[in-house]
């Protein structure tokens, strides 16, 4: 069984530094639906533009 409280190693294909995946804050913020839904929407618009390097 997985774990619950683990953030994944890439979100929308952007990898996520292991520090930032430790963050007690984005854990937070990944806690509720509100917050998942701001963070989903700012990969989105950000993943573009990482792609081109």
């Amino acid at each position: 069984m997985a774990k619950k409280n683990r953030l994944p190693k890439k979100i929308a294909g952007v990898k996520v530094p292991k520090p930032l995946r430790k963050s007690k804050m984005l854990r937070a913020i990944m806690d509720n639906s509100g917050g998942r839904n701001v963070l989903a929407h700012a990969l989105t618009a950000v993943q573009p533009r990482l792609r081109r390097f």
